[in-house]
């Protein structure tokens, strides 16, 4: 479900949310379903804690049989949306009715990456279970945990915590918290938190919070 939102999301997150299911899966308790022939399902009306009640499946899912799973995607593209939208589990009850075998495992947490909230609170959690990695940077102040690939160029600035850089970005004279920067972005002179940045984004002399798309520009007064 949040994969059918974050079209617009920065390329930063998109790729790192897939690594936020294997994490999961990897931190998720070991209780598995052995043997189950359906999906585990969960009813809104019953009493039943919040957390466990907001899904039909809330849980990491593996397989080796990815041809099936493409044909029930497939399928699922195919047939009238429902409610209005097209669900994974649509595609593994496909699967299972072809007589595929589905184990589950649950998992501790579940973020719905479709407002920039919660997309934020996903990488910090990313970064703080192992994700976080940087390449050495003399004179950058660096407040942990942070992301920061090859190729990232940063100068007289301070970078976290929880901010995410991808290669080509260059950050000068700047302080970035609780951000995400996709690929070849600008900053400069800017003081960013709680900020979402696409792919090529240029930000100059801006104070707060910002979301911006790909190729965006954003400039304010520099002090």
């Amino acid at each position: 479900e949040a994969a059918a939102s974050d079209a617009r999301l920065p390329g930063a997150y998109r790729r790192r949310a897939h690594r936020w299911a294997a994490l999961a899966g990897e931190h998720a308790s070991a209780r598995r379903r052995n043997g189950e022939d359906e999906l585990p399902d969960c009813d809104e009306d019953r009493d039943v804690p919040t957390a466990a009640a907001r899904c039909r499946l809330r849980a990491a899912v593996r397989t080796r049989d990815t041809a099936t799973l493409f044909q029930g995607i497939d399928h699922v593209l195919a047939s009238p949306a429902n409610r209005g939208e097209f669900f994974l589990t649509d595609a593994f009850q496909f699967m299972i009715d072809r007589g595929r075998r589905i184990l589950t495992a649950r998992v501790d947490g579940w973020f719905d990456c479709g407002t920039r909230e919660a997309l934020l609170e996903t990488n910090e959690t990313l970064l703080r279970k192992g994700a976080a990695r940087r390449p050495e940077l003399p004179g950058v102040t660096i407040r942990e945990p942070v992301y920061i690939e090859d190729g990232v160029r940063i100068e007289r600035s301070e970078i976290g915590p929880n901010v995410s850089l991808e290669r080509g970005t260059t950050v000068t004279d700047s302080r970035l918290a609780h951000t995400i920067a996709g690929q070849d972005c600008r900053i400069t002179g800017a003081a960013l938190t709680e900020s979402l940045l696409g792919n090529a984004v240029t930000v100059e002399g801006v104070r707060g919070s910002v979301s911006l798309g790909d190729h965006a520009e954003c400039r304010g007064v520099t002090e």
